[in-house]
């Protein structure tokens, strides 16, 4: 499947690919679900392709090695991620020092039929200090021959001196006609429904894809979604209570939950100061929750979502955490 936008950053990696001038490490930086993953992927797959034509940046996708890195099985190459990792992970999901380790000892070694050996960290929320400042020394001297991609969501999640030793790549939203001419032609999706998608998936490619590939996945959504809105528009004590329980059990983790509440957030401000959301097809129901939240109260209650979610990310109590953000607002 094509990488969907991001021509500008796959043209970069293409040109450091064919004149040999490629960095060690690498951020990939920008908002969940736009195509960082997808394009880290496709890069490595077309550096380790042995089919690929001379000065060309197209891998085969049917090679071993090809099938090897789509499996996430090839022996030069390892990936850390939330749903996926090649190493096993601390208790609490985290990146820790035995596993910055285990990174160290990977890349040190020789390649065993790819011209690199590659690692790519997915979400730099998952490392812990310690390991942060063990792959600190591991960009300060990197091995020959060797490629780490770490993948943020912010630039700023990322301690400086590890941001300071990376080639910095910023992700920005796709144009809305590249996703929609993407979705029509590859789910063969009428132009409304495929609006419809990328309006409920706000704008987000790597979304859009999962709600095109399952409709199922995309009622849920939006059922949260109007669930988020009931609640919001209650605003008492019972509804509080009830919004807490939402985000603890909804059908993804509580982090997914906090986020796409922030995202509803951010839509009502922008309706407040008389602008368009993101999320078109919900404008009767953001402008009615609008006048119920002054401006101020729905910017304090994003930061705090922000703030709980490092929170949840330093493994507190998932419970308290939530019931601080909901209840005491």
């Amino acid at each position: 499947m094509e990488v969907v936008g991001h021509q500008k950053i796959l043209k970069f990696l293409q040109r450091g690919a064919i004149n040999n001038q490629l960095a060690h490490s690498y951020l990939f930086y920008g908002p969940k679900h736009i195509g960082k993953n997808k394009v880290a992927e496709d890069f490595i797959s077309n550096l380790f392709c042995p089919n690929k034509k001379k000065n060309s940046f197209f891998s085969c996708g049917t090679c071993s090695s090809c099938q090897q890195l789509i499996k996430k099985i090839h022996p030069d190459f390892i990936y850390l991620g939330n749903s996926f990792s090649s190493i096993e992970l601390t208790p609490q999901g985290k990146i820790g020092v035995e596993q910055a380790r285990q990174i160290k000892e990977f890349l040190y070694s020789s390649p065993f039929s790819a011209p690199y050996k590659v690692v790519i960290i997915e979400d730099t929320d998952n490392l812990t200090l310690p390991a942060a400042n063990a792959l600190l020394k591991l960009l300060e001297e990197p091995p020959l021959k060797s490629i780490i991609i770490l993948i943020s969501r912010s630039f700023t999640y990322l301690p400086a001196t590890l941001r300071s030793r990376c080639q910095i790549l910023r992700f920005s939203f796709p144009l809305k006609e590249e996703i929609i001419n993407f979705l029509k032609q590859e789910y063969s999706l009428k132009e409304e429904k495929a609006k419809e998608i990328l309006s409920l998936a706000l704008g987000r490619p790597g979304l859009a894809i999962q709600f095109a590939q399952d409709f199922k996945k995309m009622e849920q959504e939006r059922a949260l979604l109007n669930d988020f809105i009931s609640l919001l528009s209650e605003n008492d004590s019972e509804s509080k209570f009830r919004l807490v329980n939402l985000i603890l059990n909804a059908k993804k983790s509580p982090q997914q939950a906090l986020d796409n509440l922030a995202r509803l957030l951010r839509d009502v401000i922008l309706v407040k100061l008389n602008l368009c959301p993101a999320d078109q097809s919900i404008a009767t129901q953001l402008k009615s929750l609008a006048q119920k939240y002054t401006q101020k109260d729905l910017q304090n209650l994003v930061n705090q979502i922000f703030k709980t979610q490092l929170l949840l990310a330093a493994n507190v109590n998932q419970k308290l955490a939530i019931e601080n953000l909901i209840i005491n607002q």
